[in-house]
């Protein structure tokens, strides 16, 4: 029976691989002559082919060969998947973000639907990976429609609410005993450990709510409804559920979920706190009214739905060049950007330069080549990066306040201040609370593949951990030293995990 097990498994993903290659394939081949068909032909081909492999999967399925009936069914998703594009293209539908939103949106739905119609698993993974597409795709969708920065805390709510989505389809599923309930079970563990992992990195945290940030409404109306659709699957399917799923175990989902949230906001707080004061440019103003609202020094247009610098190069004259507040060159007879540097080359001119934010004479310090060298040299002012705070910051109209990214991707920095050290500790006392949850309940329910998930993460999480430990203090220890110290403690607690791991999953197997 076991064998049995095995050798269907592997037929099922040889097929399904089998089954995306040919998708590739006839994408391949209908983008090769697409040129040359009709319109017609062109649908008539691919929803004979989708149709095709559908049928194909159900009739090989009936017929014993449940690994390529799957594949087939799973090439009939992609197939309607690449239909949908290549249908909109022949109909010259919206090339932008939001239409192509709307079409993996109709490519989702559809693969969901037959997901169900065939009772395939395989299918259903196809159209879940679709759905987490189209999540992220519509959310930034809004943002570009209103040309705004998009803020990771806003999608972050949103990941969260879709963790409370998918674990609400597992409790729907197990009520009803149907066969995708093992999936959805396994999706709902791997999606919370990745997205509460992500969380956990300290360059993150500071830019899920960047000062100043506009959100559209369209993007607050989508939180609320994924919100609303999400707490209303799982308290349903917590009460189709009662009795068959232990109150432990929804209680614990509770605690991650409330602790995520509140992870999320006080992300808020060292957002606010935390960042660097630089320059404003023309590009920062995404909107035509704010662009024409900038200041006069930065000399911005609005040009092709983009706020940019005026381009002094393309006037020819001398009034329209000076006009442009550009300058003027009778030499060569060309309008050139103002510079501090290649235009002032001693004290007194440069403190009077007609330059964007201004000059400022910077003294020689002398050194060995002092004698070539001139006595200083004219720079524009760096009056941002001396600001600390973020009120004196904004209070400067040239100068922009941005979330604090001097910090390790990989792990914590020596230079990160008391706030994010302690939001950062949070995430991760989170995420190994989680970590933890995960491999008691993978033990509990009898599941090694679920203790398999969190014992990955717990490892990939001590690995992260000690790369972020090497780029944070490589200027203090002797890197050899740094790595024979890690590589000891990495095969102690390499053999330690195995070891623990086996155990687990022993356990998991034992029957009750």
């Amino acid at each position: 029976m076991s064998m049995g097990k095995q050798g269907s498994s592997f037929g099922t993903t040889i097929a399904v691989l089998g089954s995306t290659l040919i998708a590739v394939g006839i994408a391949w081949l209908i983008a090769q002559n697409w040129h040359q068909l009709s319109a017609a032909l062109k649908i008539i081909i691919l929803l004979a082919a989708t149709a095709l492999a559908y049928t194909a999967g159900v009739v090989v399925r009936l017929r014993g060969y449940v690994g390529v009936g799957k594949g087939l069914i799973v090439l009939g998703g992609l197939l309607y998947t690449l239909s949908v594009f290549l249908i909109a293209q022949i109909f010259s539908t919206e090339t932008s973000l939001q239409g192509t939103a709307l079409l993996i949106l109709l490519s989702w739905i559809g693969v969901l639907i037959a997901s169900y119609a065939f009772d395939t698993a395989a299918s259903m993974v196809v159209a879940l990976a679709e759905f987490l597409i189209w999540m992220n795709l519509q959310y930034f969708a809004f943002f570009v429609a209103y040309s705004n920065e998009p803020s990771l805390g806003l999608l972050a709510l949103i990941y969260l609410f879709g963790a409370a989505l998918f674990y609400g389809l597992s409790l729907w599923h197990r009520a009803k005993e149907h066969e995708f309930s093992k999936l959805f079970q396994w999706c709902t563990v791997f999606y919370l450990m990745g997205f509460t992992y992500l969380l956990s990195f300290q360059t993150l945290l500071p830019n899920l709510w960047p000062s100043g940030a506009d959100y559209p409404m369209g993007s607050i109306v989508y939180l609320v409804v994924l919100a609303i659709v999400s707490l209303v699957v799982l308290l349903s399917g917590m009460s189709a559920s009662s009795g068959k799923t232990n109150k432990k175990e929804i209680t614990w989902f509770w605690v991650a979920f409330i602790l995520l949230a509140v992870l999320i906001s006080a992300a808020s707080f060292v957002s606010q706190t935390i960042g660097t004061c630089s320059p404003r440019s023309c590009y920062d103003y995404k909107l035509q009214s704010d662009c024409g609202k900038a200041p006069a020094s930065l000399n911005c247009q609005w040009k092709d739905n983009y706020c940019i610098e005026k381009d002094c190069y393309r006037l020819t004259d001398k009034a329209t060049c000076e006009q442009e507040k550009c300058r003027w060159v009778e030499e060569g007879r060309v309008c050139q950007r103002p510079s501090c540097y290649y235009e002032h080359r001693d004290k007194e001119t440069c403190d009077d330069a007609n330059v964007p934010g201004g000059c400022e004479w910077y003294e020689n310090t002398g050194g060995p080549f002092s004698v070539q060298m001139p006595t200083g040299t004219c720079r524009e002012k760096n009056v941002c990066g001396k600001q600390t705070e973020r009120l004196s910051c904004m209070s400067n109209e040239m100068c922009k306040w941005g979330a604090y990214s001097q910090f390790g991707f990989m792990g914590q920095s020596t230079k990160a201040p008391l706030s994010l050290w302690a939001v950062w500790i949070f995430a991760n006392i989170v995420l190994l609370v989680v970590i933890l949850g995960v491999i008691f309940y993978g033990t509990w329910q009898k599941l090694p593949k679920v203790v398999n998930i969190g014992v990955a993460f717990f490892s990939l999480d001590i690995i992260t951990r000690y790369i972020g430990f090497i780029m944070d203090l490589r200027g203090y220890m002797s890197l050899s030293l740094i790595f024979i110290t890690g590589g000891i403690i990495l095969l102690l607690g390499g053999w330690f995990l195995e070891k623990w791991r086996r155990n687990l999953v022993r356990r998991a197997r034992e029957k009750k």
